[in-house]
């Protein structure tokens, strides 16, 4: 199909319509050479992973199986100049809805038009003019009959705030909070910590605030040079039951990083070697790591810029980043690599392989710390230079109780797992979650 777009100086369209057009039609086995024996199953070792059996016709294991030439014709003249070259365009309704359009994806997807959820989702979008399925979404959002019902909240606390370093200023009671916040929110984070919290943010929220993104329920915004993601509850009076606010960088244009620093490990494709120092200057930013490895060639890696502007310290390869959320995708693989080995199950309590703390609710299982839905409290300190053990920061019994079985992103959820892994395997967390060494690596083990 690309050739055939650049022979037409043009998209000419999708091809899977008139793939599986052909493929439940009559003429199925004079165009595709079908697979009907095998399967996928794969074994490594005492693993097992049970896979698919190629049947007739469309399976998971061959698909449509084999073009003939007689297919490549059909499906050529099916997208050829003079045709069709694009889906049919749809206009949207007065009142989009989303939700609708997730599920004609999923009833398309099962109905055999598609043979993945992306590529329904992606028709969808193409239909109505879009490249994408996000830029489908956002433009829904756009159109979703009005402004978030967060907004309004937002706004209130904005306003309510905002002065709070001036003489004079009240803090607002826990009677006021409570009509632009939802009483499950006041028990996650009471009155006081609330004010706390937000009143540490005065300063930012005398600054214009910019919404990024919104739908019905929930508003994505920045102030000054704070990203904040808010949701309110879906009944009037619509209070806040969700925010999440994290700062984010500014450009430098300090002159300082016009000469930055520069280091490298190894030898450095030539790709890459002029885009560090461009990147550091141009972007703006105080200083850069790249890190890479093709397969069968050592790892390289190369620094620009600087780690501190003020000492000076160069930038290094050998210095710390910190991950944040990053984390719990790593947490995350590693219990699973501990499940695909059969030395823990997901429906295992967690506490049965927690040694040097407990969870103070013993029928929490691992499948709810790895869902964000345990309850687990969080860690009050979140960030230090040096890490302490999980017993040290939290005592050696883990608070439980906010909310088992709503989601909510866990952070003490994971910490717990951090622990299990520890505790399971007898290694330091960073060496048994696999930091230490590629994923390609460990994979290939």
């Amino acid at each position: 199909m690309a050739l055939a777009d650049q022979y037409a100086r043009r998209h000419l369209g999708f091809i899977n319509p008139a793939i599986y057009q052909i493929g439940r039609g009559a003429q199925y086995h004079r165009a595709f050479h079908d697979v009907t024996k095998g399967n996928n199953t794969v074994k490594s070792g005492s693993v097992t992973v049970k896979g698919f059996n190629a049947t007739r016709g469309w399976d998971p294991v061959t698909g449509w199986a084999a073009p003939t030439p007689r297919c490549s014709s059909r499906c050529s003249s099916a997208t050829w100049p003079g045709k069709p070259a694009m889906p049919a365009q749809r206009s949207l309704p007065a009142h989009p809805n989303l939700r609708y359009f997730k599920l004609e994806a999923k009833r398309r997807l099962r109905a055999g038009e598609f043979a993945a959820l992306h590529e329904a989702q992606r028709a969808v979008a193409a239909e109505h003019g879009l490249p994408s399925w996000p830029a489908f979404c956002r433009l829904i959002g756009t159109r979703c009959g009005g402004e978030s019902r967060v907004l309004p909240q937002i706004r209130w606390v904005i306003s309510r705030f905002r002065d709070a370093s001036e003489p004079g200023w009240a803090a607002p009671g826990e009677d006021e909070l409570r009509q632009h916040f939802s009483g499950e929110f006041l028990a996650e984070f009471p009155a006081h910590e609330l004010v706390a919290i937000i009143t540490g943010s005065a300063v930012d929220l005398r600054k214009e605030f910019v919404v990024t993104g919104q739908m019905p329920p929930r508003a994505q915004l920045r102030i000054g040079c704070t990203e904040v993601y808010a949701c309110a509850e879906a009944e009037p009076p619509h209070r806040i039951n969700g925010l999440f606010a994290f700062p984010v960088g500014e450009r430098i244009t300090d002159s300082r990083i016009a000469r930055p620093e520069a280091g490298r490990h190894r030898e450095v494709p030539a790709a890459v070697a002029g885009i560090l120092e461009e990147a550091v200057a141009g972007l703006g930013l105080a200083g850069l790591v790249l890190a890479g490895q093709a397969r069968g060639t050592p790892a390289w890696t190369a620094a620009a810029g600087w780690a501190d502007l003020d000492r000076p310290e160069p930038m290094t390869a050998g210095c710390r980043f910190p991950v944040h959320a990053i984390s719990t995708l790593i947490t995350a693989v590693a219990v699973l690599r501990l499940v695909a080995d059969g030395r823990i199950s997901l429906d295992d309590q967690a506490n049965s392989h927690l040694r040097a703390v407990t969870l103070a609710d013993a029928t929490i299982t691992i499948r709810e710390l790895l869902a964000h839905t345990g309850g687990v409290a969080d860690p009050r300190e979140r960030s230090a230079e040096d890490v302490p053990g999980l017993a040290e920061l939290c005592g050696p019994v883990l608070a439980c109780g906010q909310g088992r079985g709503r989601y909510r992103f866990s952070t003490g959820g994971y910490a717990a797992l951090g622990q299990l892994i520890a505790d399971t395997t007898g290694l330091a967390y960073a060496g048994a979650a696999g930091l230490r060494r590629p994923l390609t690596d460990v994979d290939r083990d």
